[in-house]
């Protein structure tokens, strides 16, 4: 599915190695083809961790190791330096930067983004965003365009040093709409939606996780790089997410479908009409 254009791009191309699935748009396709009815089963092509218990306890695989260390601890206080952001946008069908794109980043207790850190960042000429952020940033970026679904981008962590992201596909506001009601799913405006990324200990995208999350929703997950609603446990592309969410603060959990163990809870604003992105990485 990826557009190889980009990949003649030699700075992309090694940010397209880490992929980023998300709402795609082939539009060779039939909408029908976009959704189809899901279960809650595991898709057959999902490599579901096995946990053998010994002891009463789960013993872990190398990829799930650092789920036996002690809780991180809370972010550093921001520096007096700053720090380079890099992340490549783009539209799901373009698979270019989508027209009036801009950036904005946001402390994490300014859940309005009232007053950005950093304001109207835009993409340079290799299409890239670069955000020059305080050390120890660990709030969340504004993501609109001309075109797409508008979103944010919580940060995992806190950004210490020089970063380039996975590139972050949006969807438009049409691909959306018949995405949904190919499915039979209609958008309500005063809700929001989450996209969420699984990772391991080893940051690699992690098949057969189940999100759950506190503010309600229609789950979703990527099976053969098409997200299927009703789907609720993820592939190897290790991205679902849910739609209509209830507005407000959205406390996050992905848990292993096998076992029921906890590999990460995020948190992030939900907002009327947008998409939330989280990206939750095991053990960090």
């Amino acid at each position: 599915m990826t557009d190889l254009s980009l990949l003649r791009r030699p700075a992309l191309a090694r940010v397209l190695h880490a992929g980023l699935p998300t709402l795609l748009v082939a539009s060779a396709l039939p909408a029908c083809t976009e959704f189809a009815d899901g279960d809650d089963l595991a898709p057959q092509n999902a490599e579901l961790s096995s946990s053998p218990s010994f002891g009463g306890q789960a013993t872990q695989a190398p990829e799930w190791a650092c789920l036996n260390d002690p809780p991180a601890p809370p972010p550093a206080a921001l520096g007096t330096t700053t720090v380079t952001f890099t992340m490549f946008v783009a539209d799901t069908v373009t698979r270019e930067p989508p027209p009036g794109l801009v950036v904005s980043a946001c402390s994490p207790l300014d859940i309005e983004c009232a007053s950005p850190m950093v304001d109207d960042i835009r993409p340079e000429a290799d299409g890239f965003i670069r955000a020059q952020v305080p050390r120890n940033f660990a709030g969340f970026f504004l993501v609109t365009s001309d075109q797409t679904v508008p979103a944010v981008l919580y940060v995992d962590g806190a950004v210490e040093e020089d970063i380039t992201a996975a590139p972050m596909l949006l969807i438009g506001q049409a691909p959306f709409q018949a995405l949904t009601q190919s499915q039979g799913v209609s958008i309500d405006p005063q809700m929001g939606h989450l996209h969420l990324r699984a990772f391991d200990c080893s940051s690699t995208l992690a098949a057969g996780i189940r999100f759950t999350n506190d503010r309600g929703g229609q789950p979703f997950a990527f099976v053969d790089a098409l997200p299927v609603v009703g789907q609720t446990v993820t592939d190897a592309q290790g991205t679902a997410g849910f739609i209509n969410v209830l507005p407000g603060l959205a406390v996050v959990t992905s848990v292993r479908a096998n076992d029921g163990v906890v590999t990460k809870t995020a948190s992030g604003q939900v907002r009327s009409g947008w998409f939330t992105y989280l990206m939750l990485r095991a053990g960090h």
